[in-house]
């Protein structure tokens, strides 16, 4: 049997792609949680992709604002200690159907040290598949302030995209 260029291209192609498509559903399964569409009255929660039970929201969530802040230093967010929090320890929490506006400060620890650029997303769930806001990029020492569209009620994953397995939480919108 003999086969054409064309097609020979074309069974590389798609085999390319199923291999990436599998790579990439991997790489989501395995490194942030997907977090649950409904929220509810009092403690809405996350739930993990390799895990079937639900994770508690942050417990130090804020009220809600229409204008919110986060800070962040080399692959880290800031907890509001003012030190760098674990992935998924970080809660900021907006009005449904409004527009809000997120600030990220990218703080720099030490002159003379790298620091990296970040940026704020905001996501339906962790894979990063479903782009709700994507922001640009913020330098060392800079802040930003976006405009984020408002959002129905729901848990959301905000993160960095330059640091997606370090730098992401939750975005409650109540």
């Amino acid at each position: 049997m003999r086969m054409t260029m064309a097609v020979a291209v074309g069974l590389l192609c798609l085999a390319a792609a199923a291999c990436a498509k599998g790579a990439d559903s991997n790489l989501a399964s395995s490194s942030v949680p997907s977090v649950s569409s409904t929220v509810a009255s009092a403690t809405p929660s996350v739930t993990p992709s390799s895990v079937a039970s639900p994770v508690a929201v942050p417990k130090d969530c804020p009220k809600p604002d229409s204008k919110l802040e986060i800070s962040a230093i080399n692959d880290s967010w800031i907890g509001s200690d003012g030190k760098p929090a674990e992935p998924g320890e970080i809660c900021l929490v907006a009005r449904a159907d409004e527009a809000f506006t997120v600030t990220l400060h990218n703080d720099v620890h030490h002159e003379g040290v790298f620091s990296p650029n970040h940026t704020f997303s905001v996501y339906a769930d962790a894979s990063g598949t479903n782009e709700l806001f994507y922001g640009d990029l913020v330098y060392p020492g800079e802040s930003f302030t976006y405009d984020v569209p408002q959002l129905a009620a729901g848990a959301y994953v905000f993160r960095c995209d330059i640091h997606p397995q370090n730098m992401w939480g939750v975005l409650i919108v109540t």
